[in-house]
């Protein structure tokens, strides 16, 4: 099942641009309420930075992954 995101003017709907989501189902979705353009995409293995980039009419997405590493028990948050 292919899976997509569109983005869309908020007034009146207008698809801006459309993506592909990897073939691996999403767990979690978040955007940036300060900036629309900010969109991140989670699975159990990675998380992907969206980025919905203008010029002009013409709209583009640009993607940067970050591998989610395993943390043992050990682990421990530098404070």
């Amino acid at each position: 099942m292919l899976q997509m995101v569109v983005f869309r003017k908020y007034r009146d709907g207008q698809q801006l641009v459309t993506q592909e989501l990897p073939h691996v189902a999403p767990i979690w979705v978040a955007f940036n309420p300060g900036n629309w353009r900010h969109l991140a995409v989670s699975t159990e293995k990675e998380l992907t930075l969206w980025n919905v980039e203008q010029s002009n009419e013409l709209y583009y997405v640009t993607k940067r992954f970050v591998v989610l590493r395993a943390c043992s028990e050990n682990w421990q948050s530098a404070e």
